[in-house]
């Protein structure tokens, strides 16, 4: 497990900020979807903390634009043609793709998903880049919308249940360098493994393990309930700068794995 350091974070979580889109650009806000423009915003607040600039781009996203898919297939039952506009929006490593043309980042985008393991699945991918492609963006984002509860039930099993679940939407951003910083925190992630018949709490606490010995807190899976909920949780701990370990463990029942993001401070 490759670690990497924190040059920069921030966050968009329009649940808990009202004006959130006050630092969108108005070119932005006329034409992009709604997803984008949380990940601009948070993608934009972890760069203003530092005078780096990303060369790549990693997103981790469960669902992507889903209202940007939505209104896609809305004109095509309604009228034979969906959107062009909302076709591409929907592709899920647009906003990887987006965020490059706007950051300028020359280096390697890519999108990675798996429900709620996508964030570590994200740091996980960034560490393996090569150094020129450093600094990396690295991001979590997802949103919500009100079809998704209303086709949870037709789905069966765990995934239902995973997709039932209260979720809070937004994203989180971090500008990760591979050479080590003084005073910056650390981060590192174990991307997913199979459950193999272990509960998501015994695979947690064996994932944790992974990390080796040491100090310091482990967030449950239980705790991180929607798909971003890992990802809230690692950003807390570097708002708090409270210096320690925080292991943050995550399950994604659509495909039975878990994995953990692991953050110094």
């Amino acid at each position: 497990m490759q670690p990497l350091y924190v040059c920069g974070f921030g966050a968009a979580l329009p649940p808990r900020e009202a004006g959130w889109e006050a630092q969108i650009p108005a070119r932005l806000k006329r034409r992009d979807p709604r997803i984008w423009n949380m990940a601009y915003v948070a993608a934009a607040r972890a760069l203003a903390k530092t005078a780096q600039k990303p060369r790549s781009v990693v997103a981790g996203t469960a669902l992507g634009a889903l209202d940007e898919t939505k209104n896609f297939l809305d004109g095509i039952f309604k009228d034979g043609f969906g959107s062009p506009r909302s076709f591409i929006a929907s592709v899920h490593n647009s906003m990887a793709g987006k965020l490059s043309l706007e950051f300028a980042a020359d280096g390697p985008n890519l999108t990675l998903c798996d429900g709620h393991n996508s964030f570590a699945s994200a740091i996980a991918s960034a560490a393996l880049l090569p150094d020129g492609a450093f600094p990396s963006l690295v991001l979590a984002v997802d949103e919500s919308i009100p079809l998704i509860r209303e086709v949870a039930p037709h789905f069966s099993g765990d995934c239902g249940r995973g997709l039932s679940a209260p979720g809070e939407e937004g994203a989180v951003a971090l500008l990760l360098s591979k050479a080590p910083l003084n005073g910056a925190a650390r981060v590192r992630a174990v991307p997913p493994k199979p459950a193999r018949g272990q509960s998501p709490r015994e695979s947690a606490a064996a994932i944790a393990q992974s990390f080796g010995p040491g100090d310091g807190a482990v967030i449950p899976v239980e705790s991180c309930t929607s798909f971003i909920g890992a990802a809230l949780a690692v950003h807390a701990a570097l708002v708090s700068g409270t210096p320690g370990r925080t292991i943050v463990a995550s399950y994604s029942p659509s495909s039975a794995a878990y994995a953990a993001v692991e953050i110094i401070v």
